[in-house]
């Protein structure tokens, strides 16, 4: 199957975070790869100067099979996930190579979708043990839902690629899995905000978490 581009709705979100303006310590530019996409990253600078070198990420892809509507888990950030994970295969084969020290990567593929239950499932392969765990904390101290493991049986999303050269990796997503996924029936009235904004909260809580630990 071939992987859609999608490049209008990437290059979409790349301006949409620019002309936000945030200014100062907030800047989004693209990581070209050898192929058609590309992938988008936004940066939020450290203040610290002893700790603004380490990196903490929050990805998710933009890419679906065919003409299906790629609406439950795809955000700006890596280009064809689904063809490989060739996008972040590149970027963190790129950040080993520079020696970038990545102190977390959180990986978000399929959030959106509710099946009555209020749980965010949590991946134990190819993941970090450590992330894991921290990550099962903090849906306990700032989200209404619980959390429940769960396997894919393989690097089925970016997380992977970044396990693979050694960088702590998580991947938090919807639970059950969104049957409609990679179908033109993946719609947007299927998706639960309400259940998107404990994703969200999982998201702030973690890089505040994480700063803290970091500076302690």
């Amino acid at each position: 199957m071939a992987s859609m581009p999608l490049i209008g709705s990437r290059r979409w979100s790349r301006f949409a975070i620019a002309d936000d303006a945030y200014g100062g310590n907030v800047t989004v530019g693209k990581f070209t790869h050898r192929w058609l996409q590309s992938s988008i990253i936004a940066r939020i600078e450290g203040a610290d100067p002893k700790l603004k070198e380490e990196v903490v990420i929050f990805g998710a892809h933009l890419d679906s099979f065919n003409l299906t509507n790629p609406v439950n888990g795809r955000a700006p950030g890596y280009a064809a996930e689904e063809v490989g994970l060739l996008g972040s295969g590149e970027i963190a084969q790129t950040y080993f190579t520079q020696g970038v020290k990545v102190v977390a990567m959180v990986n978000y593929d399929g959030v959106g979708y509710h099946a009555g239950a209020n749980q965010i499932g949590l991946l134990t392969d190819h993941t970090s043990t450590t992330l894991t765990a921290l990550l099962r904390l903090l849906i306990e101290k700032y989200c209404a839902f619980s959390w429940i493991n769960h396997q894919c049986g393989y690097g089925c999303s970016d997380h992977a690629s970044f396990t693979r050269h050694g960088f702590p990796a998580a991947s938090p997503s919807e639970y059950p899995m969104n049957p409609n996924m990679h179908k033109e029936i993946d719609t947007a009235e299927k998706m639960s905000f309400k259940q998107i904004a404990e994703f969200v909260k999982l998201t702030v809580g973690t890089a505040v978490e994480i700063a803290e630990v970091q500076e302690a």
